[in-house]
């Protein structure tokens, strides 16, 4: 719907400071010099004609941040539901193997993957797989204010989240040598309700350009599933598993 534009106005003191600086501008660069009341008007229609795309700028920035700083409190004051008997039986059983390493505190590496992040090729690409294809929530591309910053979070349940990032910038940050991607020495799995969703959403893969390697079957276990590549070729699982809950 139509809204009334929002007039950019600034402050008296402010106002006189960039007359002046336009005044001075036009003396050292132009053939003749402005003056005050020229340098107002030309004020006035830098900010109605230009201040409005700087304004969305500075609040898209802004907006980017917060998202990147909301991402990070997520990660940071989680915490896991009904971990009470996990952590009670974790005690029966004694301490850990890294405890030897750890001295006495007894604390070892809380068992929590907070990000999953895959190596891509094609930035754009990858994000409208995962957002367009799938259906992955996202806001997009992030971080692109840093030289290897570039980056795509979506949130997924339970306070997991999987990152897309560039190969290049995996490289320069690591040290890592270039690898081929997606070796399948890794493999993600989704797990879904029933043999339906399998089918459903291994349809859903190979619609948005991903490979199907194995159509929807029954398992060796017991379950129901299938397997697709992403145009990065890293593996996924979609499967129905209906013992998963008893499982570790």
């Amino acid at each position: 719907f139509w809204k009334a534009a929002m007039p950019i106005e600034l402050p008296k003191e402010t106002r006189a400071q960039a007359i002046a600086s336009l005044e001075r501008w036009c003396r050292e660069h132009m053939d003749e010099p402005i003056g005050n009341v020229a340098a107002g008007g030309l004020l006035g229609f830098f900010l109605e004609e230009i201040g409005p795309s700087i304004y969305d700028q500075a609040v898209a920035d802004v907006q980017e941040r917060l998202q990147a700083r909301v991402a990070e409190l997520d990660i940071e004051v989680h915490e896991d539901e009904f971990g009470y008997w996990r952590k009670f039986d974790a005690r029966r059983k004694g301490p850990r193997m890294s405890n030897a390493l750890q001295g006495d505190t007894g604390q070892g590496m809380t068992p929590r993957i907070t990000v999953i992040t895959l190596a891509v090729a094609d930035l754009e690409r990858s994000l409208a797989f995962y957002r367009d294809g799938l259906g992955l929530a996202t806001s997009g591309i992030t971080g692109t204010k840093y030289a290897i910053g570039a980056c795509v979070f979506f949130q997924l349940e339970g306070g997991l989240k999987l990152a897309l990032w560039p190969r290049t910038s995996l490289r320069a940050d690591t040290g890592l040598a270039d690898s081929p991607l997606g070796g399948g020495q890794v493999l993600i799995a989704h797990n879904v309700g029933s043999e339906d969703e399998v089918r459903q959403v291994l349809a859903q893969a190979e619609a948005a350009g991903g490979r199907l390697l194995k159509p929807a079957q029954p398992t060796f276990w017991g379950g129901y599933g299938g397997y697709f590549q992403d145009p990065d070729g890293h593996v996924w699982e979609v499967v129905f598993n209906p013992h998963l809950q008893a499982l570790g």
